[in-house]
């Protein structure tokens, strides 16, 4: 895959998400309640760990 395609792929599914927060699962991210405010605290970390565990396995 060449690697602007491998770039816009996730900004493309990431625009689909925001167009409309008031829908789907973003409404949960967005949300004031708590269930909200602990899915903005754990999100950075869903997409983080996967990325430095497999660099770190990657580089053994």
């Amino acid at each position: 895959m060449v690697v602007h395609t491998s770039i816009l792929f996730p900004l493309l599914g990431l625009r689909v998400l925001f167009a409309d927060p008031e829908t789907g699962w973003i409404e949960e991210v967005m949300s004031p309640y708590i269930g909200g405010i602990l899915a903005r605290n754990l999100l950075p970390l869903v997409i983080g760990i996967p990325i430095v565990t497999s660099g770190l396995f990657l580089s053994a």
